[in-house]
């Protein structure tokens, strides 16, 4: 009797990874990973000046305004109109900001 010679398949080349293959992977994963740290850290950082900017330059703050005096320079009642009837007034004020 003749003996078989057992065939075994060959596994696809895609299947198998030389050890640069790994290396690459390992450099890759390494990129990443330094990658994503660094798009945190410039997250961080926004978030940090936007809370101070809010806090120190974009605090608003009522005016203290006051009135020397108001002049009337120009006064007209309109009663004629169909929609309503109205007032047109032009003033003059004189303020001192504080």
């Amino acid at each position: 009797m003749g003996e078989r010679e057992q065939v075994r398949p060959l596994a696809p080349a895609a299947d198998r990874q030389s050890s640069d293959e790994e290396g690459a992977s390992r450099h890759r994963k390494k990129r990443n990973r330094k990658c994503c740290v660094f798009i945190a850290a410039i997250f961080v950082i926004l978030v940090v000046a936007i809370v101070v900017m809010r806090f120190t330059a974009f605090r608003v703050k009522d005016p203290i305004i006051k009135m020397n005096g108001v002049t009337v320079t120009q006064l007209e009642l309109t009663s004629g109109t169909i929609p309503k009837p109205g007032l047109n007034m032009s003033l003059i004020a004189e303020y001192v900001s504080v």
